[in-house]
């Protein structure tokens, strides 16, 4: 994460052209560990059905599919698979809790500001704000009735992430832009 405030260092003793400044934020992450597990099976018979899956891919880092978006495969599903029992025997999954990492999270925000002096006494501030300044989704693996429904191999939306971080409440995550005006006194 990055914050920024730099006063525009031309015209200062103009009223129209200085008192500018630019400001932002800049935010970048790595996604968040989540579980994969499988909610048709209890192969470790112990009531519930939330054992973890085995993968079979070689390095996990190899299970997050690069070539399409989140939205419509981030992992893999081929390189999963249920762990299932073998008879009266339990099984684990070989996963451990937390193994796979979801999308990544990228977001920048800019405002510029412009201080007019009305007077000795008051001041007017402008503000213009933009959000989510280059319009970047991000996505995320997420909760769903009490399961990760990116992480459950018997969901069929298994391996994707088909919602996005609000990261500016919006209700879409897009970019939005956003003006105010106050005085000071």
């Amino acid at each position: 994460m990055a914050d920024f405030v730099w006063q525009l260092p031309w015209a200062k003793q103009n009223k129209l052209l200085g008192g500018w400044s630019l400001n932002g934020t800049f935010i970048w992450q790595s996604g968040s560990p989540f579980t994969v597990f499988d909610s048709a099976v209890d192969s470790n018979f112990d009531g519930r059905f939330n054992d973890r899956g085995t993968y079979i891919g070689g390095n996990i880092s190899n299970a997050v599919n690069h070539n399409t978006s989140a939205a419509n495969g981030y992992l893999n599903p081929t390189m999963f698979i249920p762990t299932n029992a073998t008879g009266t025997v339990p099984v684990d999954g070989l996963l451990a809790r937390n193994a796979v990492f979801g999308p990544g999270y990228i977001n920048n925000d800019l405002s510029m500001q412009k201080n007019f002096k009305l007077n000795e006494r008051f001041t007017l501030q402008v503000v213009v704000s933009a959000f989510n300044i280059w319009n970047h989704q991000n996505f995320l693996m997420v909760p769903l009735q009490g399961t990760q429904q990116g992480g459950d191999i018997s969901n069929p939306l298994f391996g994707q992430a088909p919602m996005t971080v609000q990261p500016n409440n919006t209700g879409t995550g897009g970019r939005s832009f956003q003006f105010g005006a106050r005085i000071d006194f």
